[in-house]
């Protein structure tokens, strides 16, 4: 396969950082992801850095193609939330106490989800500028 040769050199590095702040959005924000249904998006992204690290070229391939798309629908569906919630406080008062402490940790989320992604990018671009 063509493509094998060029994915085989994904950034291990940077693809270790993203697998481990993909493992930090599971363990820490769990129940978000659950919430807005992406739970099964970060765990099929780890799980596909399992594989690469295992020599999978499938799952180069895979996180090529994919990796960076899947990863902006996670951030996205984050920040969605996070505004929802920031928009329930300001038209509902009383609600502050109970969604301020989501709106704040989904913005938490959102922001691990945006640096797993960049690595993604660092991981991908290293392996553009070595071929």
């Amino acid at each position: 396969m063509a493509l094998s040769k060029t994915c085989a050199s994904l950034s291990t590095s940077a693809l270790d950082a993203m697998h481990c702040e993909l493992r930090q959005l599971m363990t820490e924000y769990g129940s978000y992801l659950q919430d807005e249904s992406i739970q099964g998006d970060v765990e099929c992204l780890a799980a596909w850095i399992e594989a690469y690290k295992q020599g999978s070229d499938e799952a180069a391939n895979y996180l090529n193609e994919y990796g960076i798309v899947l990863m902006e629908h996670i951030r996205t569906k984050l920040q969605e939330a996070a505004c929802a919630f920031q928009r329930l406080d300001g038209e509902s008062p009383a609600s502050k106490s109970f969604s301020g402490r989501d709106a704040h940790k989904l913005n938490e989320a959102a922001t691990l989800a945006s640096h797993a992604e960049e690595e993604l990018v660092d991981a991908i671009d290293s392996e553009t500028k070595t071929n």
